[in-house]
C-alpha cells in the first residue's frame, strides 16, 4: 500500500510541475477619427513600463476630433507547456505583452 500512494505523489509532482503559467496584459490606446470612422489608431504597450507612452498618446489626440478610449485587460493563463504557448501567442498577436509566472 505504501508504495502505491508514493507512486501516486510522484505522479502528482511530475504533472504538477508540466504546467507553464504565463501573466499577460493588455494596454492599448484606441483612437478613432469622428469625421472618418475607418481611420482608426491603435498604440499598445509592448512591455511593462511602456504604459506612459499609451498615455501620451490617448492625450495627445483632440477631443473634438477623435474618440480615445484605454484598452486595459489582464489575462493569467496557465497550462500544460505546449497549451500555455499557444495561449501566450494568442494573446501577444491580441496586442498583450505576456510574462512567464514564477
Amino acid at each position: 500500500m505504501n508504495k502505491t500512494a508514493l507512486a501516486i505523489l510522484i505522479g502528482l509532482f511530475f504533472f504538477a510541475s508540466c504546467k507553464k503559467c504565463f501573466e499577460c496584459h493588455q494596454y492599448c490606446a484606441y483612437c478613432q477619427s469622428k469625421a472618418n470612422s475607418a481611420l482608426i489608431y491603435k498604440t499598445c504597450a509592448s512591455k511593462s513600463g511602456t504604459n506612459s507612452i499609451v498615455d501620451s498618446i490617448l492625450h495627445t489626440y483632440p477631443d473634438s476630433l477623435f474618440k480615445c478610449t484605454l484598452l486595459k485587460d489582464d489575462q493569467d493563463v496557465c497550462d500544460h507547456k505546449n497549451q500555455a504557448d499557444d495561449a501566450s501567442t494568442f494573446f501577444q498577436k491580441q496586442d498583450y505583452y505576456c510574462y512567464p509566472k514564477p
